[in-house]
């Protein structure tokens, strides 16, 4: 989870409130909860709390005195953690951009075969948390196809407000020496997107290398 500082006056528990002490949860099944949520006045984008559950058994578990020739005995206590967000209507900033693009030839390792892998930093400038999706279509300079089509699915790991991640995708194979251009689109939400043309250099040894924006609408 994260704070962000212009919410740090707003601890979890002035705003979240549960309002069920206990959850019954059938064997192999689901149920559902209730928090009571008293959005601050002066807040601003996101608030998030982590909310934890901890199983509890029907009856406890007898347990008798150690002795020495036994151990210490302990007890293993699950803990089921997940985060909540809530955002404040009207002030969400959900601003982002591009970052470096890279294409990086993989080398082979145990089972694993050699593999072309992409990636693109996701920089969020903006005041709510983003799970962003993407695809990289990679083309040999001067065709119409691309060698190869890479995709992360949107809903994955987050980029938080005013942080970065990298994001990777990869396909079985390698480029071959020779230039190359990469377009690649990045989806922050399904309503808002962004796209970067970069050009590139693979070499003899298939190292990538020389990589520069293409402005406009890249050449093929």
């Amino acid at each position: 989870s994260f704070l962000l500082p212009e919410n740090k006056d707003f601890p979890v528990k002035d705003w979240l409130t549960p309002l069920q002490n206990e959850v019954k949860v059938p064997a192999k099944g689901s149920a559902k909860t209730r928090f009571r949520i008293h959005m601050p006045e002066k807040a601003s984008g996101e608030l998030a709390a982590l909310v934890s559950f901890i199983p509890e058994p029907k009856e406890p578990p007898v347990t008798k005195p150690s002795t020495p020739a036994e151990g210490i005995q302990t007890r293993i206590v699950t803990v089921v953690t997940v985060s909540l967000y809530v955002r404040a209507k009207g002030t969400e900033k959900g601003e982002a951009d591009l970052g470096a693009v890279h294409v990086a030839n993989v080398s082979a390792r145990g089972q694993s075969p050699e593999r072309v892998e992409a990636s693109v930093v996701v920089k969020n400038s903006g005041n709510v948390h983003l799970r962003p999706g993407g695809h990289f279509d990679i083309y040999r300079k001067g065709e119409s196809q691309p060698a190869y089509q890479l995709d992360f699915p949107i809903g994955g790991m987050p980029v938080f407000p005013y942080s970065e991640e990298e994001y990777r995708a990869s396909q079985d194979g390698r480029l071959a020496p020779g230039d190359y251009e990469i377009k690649t689109r990045v989806n922050y939400t399904p309503e808002t997107s962004d796209t970067r043309d970069t050009a590139f250099t693979v070499t003899l040894a298939g190292d990538t290398t020389g990589y520069h924006k293409v402005e406009g609408k890249a050449a093929r």
